[in-house]
């Protein structure tokens, strides 16, 4: 590592999960640097560093010192970076929930929510929805969690082995108050009804998207306006409106209004049979056999009931509220039983015949337009899923079509939803 370069004003990073080598890292380090008008190209004054990210990044530049050496590029590491400061604040706010020391790779497989402070050992990839954000690693403040933390208004701060502070360790596991304000961090224990009192307080505005669920066909990109979006969606609406600006430049398609899915959840009734199958796919997915056997219980209903009812039931019931990880297994039973319902045969039809007209053979891709993203206060970016069909056979647009509505109820979108307040 170069001495010298802490007090340079200026770092190249890159995001804390990227896998660069370090000779692509000195290649783009060196085209941005010469392009850098106002920095040094040598010496260790106003000099461009490169500054690892997370911990994987810095055992790679570490181990590979004569690459960087041989190229004269300075690196600069977090602990000379921040070595003066015992802890980060990156994000003001309020949080409370329950208090959990969790990896990356826990948060892969453990369902979290806006109920929750996590402790978090190294920087992750990705952050779900959470209450507030504790880091073991120093953050840039680039890094996912401080963008998704400053995104969301969440607390946000930087505190080496926090999980062995003595401020903090007992409190792991517990339901705690988590306030970042005026440079400095408090945390303290709270009773279930204060975090419910909290929670409330924090409840963003509600917002109700608006819809159109009458409006009916299949009609053309050339045939939709902004106005239209309440029928077909933002998304549909934008792209529609832009290949009609730029026809040279867009992809040809069509919208599938909202009255298709609105008419699919109130006519479709849930069997017993898809019940049991959505129970097996829980249990595949991972999760203990007690959770699945509780999900499959509530989805039993005493009299048979439409997909709808069934959503409003689940939305209504205060352990799916309440309790993350029922909510997360209930959420994907849910998905699987409206991707494994078919469609009526009438819509069947009218879907694949409209993909033959506007594309013929060709694949497609059915992609999601809901009336939660792409909002002005809501961008909802990746939450739902796209697929790819034909017109006809074992992926037909008219099977594939409710994979992209399943993912409505995707646990990611809905923990979004529900942080932002959306109906």
């Amino acid at each position: 590592y170069y001495e010298g370069v802490e007090n340079s004003p200026y770092a190249l990073t890159f995001f804390p999960g990227d896998t660069a080598s370090p000779e692509q890292i000195s290649m783009v380090f060196r085209i941005i640097e010469e392009r850098l008008l106002f920095t040094n190209i040598t010496g260790d004054e106003k000099r461009l560093v490169y500054l690892p990210a997370g911990e994987s990044q810095e055992i790679t530049a570490s181990k590979n010192p004569e690459i960087f050496e041989s190229m004269d590029i300075p690196v600069l590491t977090r602990e000379m970076l921040y070595s003066s400061i015992p802890f980060q604040i990156l994000n003001e706010g309020k949080a409370c929930g329950t208090l959990k020391k969790m990896s990356p790779e826990d948060l892969g497989t453990t369902p979290v929510s806006f109920k929750d402070v996590l402790i978090l050992t190294r920087l992750p990839n990705e952050l779900p929805v959470v209450g507030g954000t504790i880091t073991e690693e120093f953050q840039t403040p680039l890094a996912h969690v401080n963008v998704a933390a400053r995104n969301r208004g969440t607390p946000n701060i930087a505190l080496p082995e926090a999980s062995e502070n003595t401020k903090i360790k007992l409190f792991i596991g517990k339901l705690v108050e988590f306030i970042v304000k005026d440079g400095t961090y408090s945390i303290k224990g709270i009773s279930q009804s204060q975090a419910e009192k909290c929670w409330e307080e924090l409840k963003k505005e509600p917002f109700i998207p608006q819809y159109d669920i009458d409006s009916d066909g299949l009609p053309l990109f050339s045939e939709i306006k902004f106005e239209d979006s309440v029928k077909t969606g933002v998304k549909a609406a934008n792209l529609a409106v832009l290949s009609q600006v730029l026809p040279e430049n867009t992809p040809a398609g069509f919208a599938v209004p909202f009255h298709y899915y609105n008419e699919f959840i109130n006519s479709k009734t849930v069997t017993a049979e898809i019940v049991q199958k959505a129970e097996t796919d829980c249990t595949d997915e991972g999760r203990t056999a007690e959770i699945c056997s509780e999900t499959t219980v509530f989805l039993t209903a005493d009299t048979p009931e439409t997909i709808a009812d069934l959503i409003k039931r689940m939305l209504s019931d205060s352990r799916f509220t309440r309790d993350t990880v029922f909510r997360e297994a209930v959420l994907n039973a849910l998905k699987y039983i409206i991707y494994r319902t078919p469609v009526d045969e009438t819509f069947a039809t009218e879907l694949n015949s409209r993909i033959t007209e506007v594309f013929g053979t060709e694949k497609v891709r059915l992609r999601s337009s809901t009336n939660a993203e792409d909002l002005e206060q809501f961008s909802g970016a990746g939450l739902y899923d796209s697929t790819s069909a034909y017109a006809s056979g074992e992926d037909a647009a008219s099977l594939k079509i409710t994979k992209v509505w399943s993912s409505i109820w995707n646990f990611e979108a809905f923990e979004e939803r529900e942080f932002w307040g959306i109906d």
